[in-house]
């Protein structure tokens, strides 16, 4: 398996704590196409066919980080996309 970077452990660890692409975008500054292009590599890097199978591959090879990098208690997987 090829590294995972940095920016890629925070993206993961917030698939998996179940925020959508916006929302990783909007906590970490940077835009929805950026988010998905370090998913898309990610499902490269762990041969992963969809966001489920990326989490359950990532946990297996642990690298799935269980800490939420984000310091925003303001923001929450829950929250409405257009609010950000």
């Amino acid at each position: 398996m090829k590294p995972i970077t940095i920016q890629e452990q925070k993206i993961l660890s917030l698939i998996g704590h179940g925020y959508s692409t916006i929302q990783i975008g909007y906590a970490l500054g940077i835009s929805a196409h950026t988010v998905e292009s370090h998913r898309k590599n990610l499902l490269t890097k762990l041969d992963a066919k969809n966001s489920a199978e990326l989490i359950l591959k990532a946990i297996q090879a642990k690298v799935l980080s269980t800490h939420n990098p984000i310091q925003n208690e303001n923001l929450n997987p829950t929250q409405d996309e257009n609010d950000l």
